[in-house]
């Protein structure tokens, strides 16, 4: 818990539960290192059917348009952490998500 605890408070600081959160986890016993990447993903509704239905062509999304915006991936990736390597419940760690999430 202390090593999934220290890579993540740096990127909890700089980026909030709005933000994307990267990383890096050693394992002692496989001495292996695991990376999480916690960064945005398009909305789950956000189809290729649909933005084409949006009148959109062509291979790229409109620059600036609310189609580019993606859901933060800082609060997926310290519940994947704590679940993959923790002792704790995600609400005990004390990263705030558990609380603003219900």
């Amino acid at each position: 818990m202390v090593h999934v605890d220290s890579s993540l408070r740096p990127h909890n600081a700089v980026t909030g539960i709005g933000g994307d959160a990267f990383a890096l986890y050693f394992e002692p016993k496989a001495k292996r290192v695991h990376c999480i990447m916690g960064n945005g993903r398009s909305p789950a509704a956000l189809t290729l059917d649909w933005v084409h239905a949006q009148g959109v062509t062509g291979h790229e999304l409109p620059p600036f348009h609310a189609m580019t915006a993606t859901v933060p991936g800082a609060a997926a990736l310290w519940d994947d952490a704590v679940s993959q390597w923790g002792r704790l419940r995600l609400e005990q760690v004390g990263c705030g998500c558990a609380v603003l999430g219900g």
